[in-house]
């Protein structure tokens, strides 16, 4: 019962998508602009959204080369496990991503934070310090988008019951996004 439950709130909060097909179709274009012109595309998040992040920077950095496209510059803040815990230590959790951006973004970089409650302090400075630095900002969210929708000039907002679910939609939009960009960037190697 559990199982059938967890699918049918799993496809309502997929369905959300198509909802937001014209975010989703400017961040594409975005990502394409970025890449296309040789700017960085940096991406972070905590938990389980660290490692969604992650995910879909191996994932465009590899798929569109290997379908014939240029070299991607992505970066996930997240990985970076020394200057992560460095920043944290040595001055304050809050700043992990902000201090990365700010060394790593250049105007019409795309910068991306994925947060399934929209309001985790180090992801909101993050968002904050790129706005500064005149990246292009998008947020993926979860549940009514928290500040880090307000925030971006991209939201995508997935609507759901629990952190699980959202974090399957995150996951499955990405991929989506990494399989659209591929066909613009073709030939561009």
């Amino acid at each position: 019962m559990f199982l059938d439950r967890y699918l049918t709130e799993l496809q309502t909060s997929l369905a959300s998508l198509t909802d937001q097909e014209s975010a989703i179709e400017g961040f594409v274009a975005r990502l394409v602009e970025c890449i296309s012109s040789g700017g960085r595309i940096l991406a972070f998040g905590n938990g389980g959204s660290s490692a969604t992040t992650s995910h879909f920077m191996a994932d465009i950095s590899k798929y569109v080369r290997l379908n014939d496209g240029p070299p991607v510059r992505a970066i996930c803040l997240s990985d970076n496990t020394p200057t992560l815990t460095a920043w944290a230590n040595d001055v304050s959790y809050d700043v992990v991503f902000s201090e990365q951006v700010q060394a790593h973004c250049q105007t019409g970089d795309v910068v991306i934070a994925v947060s399934c409650s929209g309001n985790s302090p180090n992801v909101i400075n993050g968002v904050k310090q790129a706005n500064r630095m005149g990246a292009h900002t998008v947020g993926i969210c979860g549940f009514d988008g928290g500040e880090l929708a307000k925030l971006v000039q991209t939201a995508i907002v997935v609507p759901g019951k629990r952190i699980q679910q959202i974090e399957d939609v995150h996951h499955a939009l990405l991929h989506v996004v990494s399989v659209l960009i591929v066909e613009p960037l073709r030939s561009q190697a």
